[in-house]
């Protein structure tokens, strides 16, 4: 199941993705390359444009959400 950042991003096209990275003072590239799959955590402040730009669609919980899974804790804890 998608985040709800990532469902976020995959909802826009091409052009609204542009818009949105510029927005963020990003790229797009890095945004569906790098942010989406998980594989780098934004700084605070990437992190705060994100949800400021997403115009209420993508709250801090969201974002925790999808970089930090609650299943990553579960499976540490009993380890």
């Amino acid at each position: 199941m998608k985040s709800n950042f990532a469902q976020f991003i995959s909802d826009m096209n091409d052009q609204e993705l542009e818009q949105y990275a510029e927005q963020c003072v990003t790229t797009r590239r890095y945004i569906s390359e790098q942010l989406v799959p998980g594989k780098k955590v934004p700084r605070q402040e990437l992190m705060s444009r994100l949800i400021e730009n997403s115009k209420g669609q993508v709250a801090r919980d969201d974002l925790l959400d999808h970089f930090y899974p609650e299943g990553r804790f579960r499976s540490a804890q009993s380890a």
